[in-house]
């Protein structure tokens, strides 16, 4: 993915017009999480690109909406997006996609702050909660990340 100490916002060609969406969550996110000039990389993806990161790196198949990947010293990591699902997400959830990408960055920047909701029951609900609360933040409904990931 990315490295680097900046944090850094790209998309692949069909989905340019979403970054300033993420942009804007990691923005006012990454230094009250990491403080000040802590770096993130985060991409919008294609479908090829997300199911080979999905398959190389969790060893699944298929699409999948986030993926976050720790960095190292100093770098605090990178996360991957899929606007597809995104957009599809958004659609089911009825809301736009600008609050599903927020949503789904907010999820990518609380898996690099170390929690996993893949981890308990207990993780997974703390992790909701932050989720929520970090949304809320950034004047997102914290409704929004309802009814995911078994919470």
């Amino acid at each position: 993915m990315m490295h680097g100490w900046d944090t850094l916002v790209v998309a692949h060609d069909g989905a340019q017009t979403l970054v300033p969406a993420v942009r804007r969550v990691v923005r006012k996110l990454v230094p009250v999480m990491f403080g000040r000039g802590a770096g993130v990389g985060v991409r919008l993806v294609d479908d090829a690109e997300m199911k080979a990161l999905q398959r190389d790196f969790r060893g699944k198949t298929g699409l999948t909406d986030v993926l976050s990947f720790p960095g190292d010293e100093g770098y605090v990591g990178d996360i991957a997006i899929s606007p597809t699902v995104a957009r599809r997400q958004a659609k089911e959830m009825g809301h736009p996609v600008a609050t599903e990408l927020a949503v789904l960055t907010v999820h990518g920047l609380v898996h690099l702050a170390g929690l996993d909701h893949e981890n308990s029951h207990d993780e997974a609900l703390l992790q909701a909660e932050v989720e929520m609360g970090l949304l809320s933040l950034i004047g997102v409904k914290p409704e929004a990340a309802l009814g995911r990931r078994g919470i």
